[in-house]
């Protein structure tokens, strides 16, 4: 269905159980496709935007002493999903991530890591609602400092990659996480709702024996469509 067809049948479609959920997703499917509004041949395109996306991660590169991102392959492009506006293009998540992070659990045998000032996010935390402004349990100092959790500032994507793999939400407080989410840096040039809005349209695979899960190498080389 496309925007047109979607105006001609929209009294009989909104009718339907569980109607407006799936209108709204549906909606957001077309605007992260590109296919909700006509491309303006004069913006830049995606191709120069990816440019100067790159041209920051190098200046980071240079100016920054921790581990960064490595270079990821382009998405194989008789494996794309469907076709996007000419001026649109594809790349891997990880080309627009500047920086991602993992967490861990303070030991809950230390009742001096627990109950302190610091927002302590878990998979029970994420998904709720779009942004993340408190947390079920917060740590000490003394538990981040003791554990491989790791303090996020505000304003990241926060992804859960294992024990309820999809939920995604964005923090807008410093929070600490566990060790099934990962704090996603975006590039300072694109728009932090966008990724929001085509991952909880899109989803994530992953797959694991016990538990479903992405690795953070599967969850970087996701193909996504950059647009303008």
């Amino acid at each position: 269905m496309n925007p047109a067809q979607l105006l001609q049948h929209f009294d009989r479609i909104s009718e339907a159980p569980e109607a407006i959920p799936r209108l709204r997703r549906f909606i957001l499917d077309l605007a992260v496709r590109g296919m909700l509004v006509g491309q303006d041949p004069n913006d830049e395109p995606a191709s120069e935007l990816l440019k100067r996306i790159r041209q920051e991660k190098e200046s980071l590169l240079l100016n920054r002493k921790n581990k960064e991102l490595q270079p990821f392959a382009m998405p194989d492009l008789d494996k794309i999903p469907y076709n996007i506006p000419s001026n649109w293009k594809w790349v891997v998540l990880g080309d627009t991530v500047n920086s991602h992070f993992g967490g861990g659990t303070p030991s809950k045998n230390n009742p001096m890591y627990w109950e302190g000032d610091i927002f302590w996010a878990s998979v029970k935390d994420v998904g709720k609602g779009k942004y993340i402004d408190n947390t079920i349990d917060r740590i000490t100092e003394e538990g981040l400092r003791n554990s491989s959790s790791n303090l996020i500032s505000p304003g990241n994507l926060i992804v859960v990659t294992r024990m309820g793999l999809g939920k995604i939400s964005i923090n807008r407080v410093p929070i600490a996480i566990n060790q099934d989410l990962r704090a996603l840096t975006l590039s300072s040039l694109v728009s932090i709702d966008y990724y929001f809005n085509f991952f909880k349209t899109h989803g994530f695979e992953g797959a694991g024996l016990t538990v479903k899960g992405i690795r953070v190498e599967e969850l970087m080389n996701l193909p996504i469509p950059l647009p303008p």
